[in-house]
């Protein structure tokens, strides 16, 4: 009812404000790449008889981080519209991409030793892709945020898809403590962490 698209508004726009969070950081890599390399450009034409192969690779390193930069902002624009799309196909392979494209430059800040596996078979569902990727968000948003307050040397996330007859599956492991078992029966109370 409008309740439930009330909460599923509120809760989208929580997610948003994460996530733009999380690509302030990520649009940082790929905009100082192209800031340094346009630099070096330029002080390569300053040279006389400056490699055109150098200038080149200049170009292709700001044309490949652009490109990047666009995808991070197109992911922010994807998940900002409002209302409900309607289901369609959807490959988790590439809603799981779209997932680590964002928070990887904050996973390797925190210094997470981070790992993808990917199905061959490319499971596909029926869906609304922002509604999967926000998902797949707050489960690696969750796992990146116990490992970051846990006293753990040796921090690592594994990301993947796999197909199990027909069910099509996410799974997001990380190696902290686990969920303390007092906690297990509330876990899907809202505001449980």
């Amino acid at each position: 009812g409008e309740h439930e698209a009330q909460i599923a508004q509120a809760s989208r726009i929580n997610a948003l404000g994460e996530m733009a969070s999380g690509m302030a950081h990520e649009l940082t890599q790929p905009l100082t790449a192209i800031l340094s390399q346009s630099q070096a450009g330029i002080r390569l034409l300053a040279r006389d008889g400056a490699p055109t192969d150098a200038i080149k690779d200049v170009l292709n390193v700001n044309i490949a981080q652009s490109k990047r930069a666009a995808a991070i902002l197109s992911r922010l624009r994807e998940w900002s519209k409002g209302g409900r799309a309607t289901p369609s196909k959807q490959h988790l392979n590439r809603c799981l991409e779209n997932v680590t494209l964002l928070l990887d430059q904050e996973i390797r800040r925190l210094q997470i030793d981070r790992t993808i596996k990917l199905d061959a078979a490319d499971p596909v569902i029926m869906g609304d892709s922002v509604e999967i990727e926000q998902v797949i968000f707050n489960l690696l948003r969750n796992a990146m945020d116990v490992l970051k307050s846990e006293e753990i040397s040796d921090r690592r996330i594994s990301v993947g898809t796999r197909v199990n007859g027909s069910n099509a599956i996410v799974e997001i492991t990380d190696n902290g403590q686990g969920i303390a078992p007092d906690m297990l029966e509330r876990l899907y109370e809202p505001f449980q962490s």
